[in-house]
């Protein structure tokens, strides 16, 4: 297999939040395998995106591609917040259009705006028509999380027939909360952007649970109890 070389850029500084300083961004160059989706791909118009500096577990290059972030070979990501859609509500419409190729295209909006519902309206019903999945984050951090996690699931390997499951921090997690009985992929995903950590997810009470984003009284309730039951 050739190799070739890949620049990788790093957030050096998770704190800083203006999105158009770019000098807190250190870059390194190293040698990869070509042809291993080994970092997540973004759209070189995305610089000074404030997800960026958020990216905490995977590595991440600038490149020449259509989408926002690119998590897989077939699958990208389209991020807007609610206040760049006031401003161009025809925008989630149009990139959806543009990406028609990629088999998902996932819209990840970032709740910024206090008229939350009447706003959203506008980019649920583009996504819907679209046939793309609409995912909210209430923070550029739980964003980043997010497309952390998307990238993680699109690096599954298939080798000699056997799923080979990439063996980081956040797919080692999401595994574990899916095998919670009654927990589908969307909650364990919801967590592990949510709360980042196992120890944060076992801790946590019923009052933050119900925080975070598809948990209802119920499911918050059950799942809490299996963290807390005492064993038998």
């Amino acid at each position: 297999t050739g190799r070739h070389l890949t620049r990788i850029s790093y957030s050096q500084n998770t704190d800083e939040m203006d999105k158009g300083d770019q000098g807190h961004c250190a870059d390194v160059v190293f040698q990869v395998p070509r042809g291993l989706n080994t970092v997540i791909e973004v759209s070189k118009g995305q610089q000074g995106n404030v997800l960026l500096r958020h990216f905490k577990n995977r590595g991440w290059t600038f490149a020449e591609t259509d989408p926002d972030f690119v998590i897989g070979e077939r699958a990208c990501v389209v991020s807007v917040s609610l206040k760049y859609h006031l401003l161009q509500p025809e925008y989630v419409k149009a990139r959806i259009s543009e990406l028609q190729w990629f088999d998902i295209c996932i819209v990840l909006c970032l709740i910024d705006a206090e008229d939350v519902f009447a706003t959203l309206h506008g980019i649920n019903r583009a996504a819907g028509m679209g046939a793309c999945p609409l995912v909210c984050a209430w923070s550029a951090e739980e964003a980043a999380r997010y497309v952390e996690f998307f990238f993680s699931c699109g690096s599954v390997a298939q080798e000699e027939g056997e799923a080979v499951v990439s063996a980081d921090y956040i797919s080692n997690l999401f595994h574990f909360l899916g095998s919670v009985h009654g927990m589908k992929n969307i909650d364990s995903a919801s967590l592990c952007a949510h709360f980042g950590t196992l120890t944060s997810v076992l801790r946590t009470s019923m009052k933050e649970m119900l925080g975070c984003p598809g948990f209802g009284k119920m499911k918050a309730c059950r799942l809490h109890e299996i963290f807390h039951c005492e064993l038998t």
